[in-house]
């Protein structure tokens, strides 16, 4: 070892309690995990040149199941209370943010599965479920949400006293509620 400002010389070295012996331990011991980690990188990139054929099966199972629990979201909201009336606006707003949660995840791990089958050279698997699902979820999301805010002002504008409202605030929220029909009936599946 030679002499520095920044390093210290052996006589130092072994002055501290420092051995040689142990500075040569740890510098074989860190050679050793690289030499380790190069194999491992090695063999990993071994996997994907052959192919890995179990991967790319399980990888292909795990895309298969994704799409059919994005199958089995999407199917929930096209039954049951989205599509009654009778359903109260805040639990089926509610039930959809919910949803939307677990389609959330889904998302992810067929974002990770589609990732893993580009890195590995193979012919990327198409999710349509996925749009389908944003689709059909955002169009039912802002159904009940917008019923919800009718209700709410609907209850203002008939309960309360008429002297305390706002006119011009309440013809601003018809207008939005008039956008809002009109895009529901072209978004809405009928």
């Amino acid at each position: 070892l030679r002499k520095s400002s920044k390093s210290k010389d052996i006589n130092t070295i072994v002055a501290t309690g420092t051995r040689e012996s142990t500075l040569q331990t740890r510098y074989e011991t860190i050679i050793a995990e690289l030499e380790n980690w190069r194999n491992d990188i090695s063999a990993k990139e071994a996997l994907v040149a052959a192919g890995q054929p179990e991967m790319l099966l399980v990888l292909d199972k795990n895309i298969i199941d994704v799409k059919e629990k994005i199958s089995e979201l999407f199917s929930k909201i096209n039954v049951g209370g989205f599509t009654q009336a009778s359903t109260s606006s805040a639990e089926a707003w509610s039930d959809l943010e919910k949803l939307k949660k677990r389609f959330e995840e889904s998302k992810k791990r067929a974002e990770t599965y589609i990732l893993s089958q580009q890195i590995l050279g193979q012919q990327v698997t198409p999710i349509e479920e996925i749009d389908e699902f944003e689709r059909k979820w955002e169009a039912r999301y802002r159904l009940w949400k917008w019923r919800d805010d009718w209700d709410q002002d609907h209850a203002i504008w008939y309960e309360e006293t008429f002297q305390g409202q706002d006119a011009l605030e309440i013809e601003k929220r018809i207008r939005e509620y008039e956008k809002e029909v009109t895009w529901l009936k072209q978004n809405l599946p009928r």
